[in-house]
C-alpha cells in the first residue's frame, strides 16, 4: 500500500519508509505545502493511501473514502530519531496486520487503535 505523509511529518520518516521498501510519498515533495484538509480528501477520495497526520482534524472522515488514515498522536517532544523509529515500527505492524476500517490513531507508545464506526 502506498503511503502518504502529511506536511506535519518529519521528511526523516519519509526517508526511513523509502529505505524500508515503501513507496512513501511526502505533502511537501509533492509540492502541496498547505494544501487545505478538502483538498487532501478530495485527493485519499480517489486514490488508495495509508495517509499519516497528526491532524485531528481527520478524525471526522467522510464516508466511501477510499484511504486509510492514521492519525498520529506521538508527542512532537521526543527527539525526531525515536519519533521516526515509533512510526516505522506502527506503519510495519499495521500493514502486516491490515485491520478492517479507515481511520485509525497511533498512541504516544506506537500502538495503533480503530476509531469505532468507521470499518466502510
Amino acid at each position: 500500500m502506498r503511503i502518504l505523509l502529511d506536511e506535519n511529518f518529519s521528511l526523516a520518516l519519509h526517508k526511513a519508509l523509502r529505505e524500508a521498501g515503501h513507496v512513501s510519498e511526502h505533502i511537501i515533495e509533492l509540492g502541496l505545502r498547505g494544501a487545505t484538509d478538502a483538498q487532501i480528501l478530495e485527493r485519499l477520495s480517489v486514490e488508495e493511501w495509508l495517509f499519516l497526520t497528526q491532524d485531528s482534524d481527520f478524525l471526522g472522515l467522510p464516508p466511501g473514502l477510499k484511504s486509510i488514515v492514521l492519525v498520529s498522536h506521538v508527542p512532537q517532544d521526543i527527539p525526531t530519531r525515536t519519533r521516526v523509529a515509533i512510526w516505522l515500527r506502527a506503519i510495519d505492524n499495521f500493514l502486516r496486520a491490515r485491520p478492517v476500517g479507515r481511520l485509525f490513531e497511533l498512541d504516544a507508545q506506537g500502538r495503533v487503535h480503530p476509531i469505532r464506526g468507521t470499518s466502510s
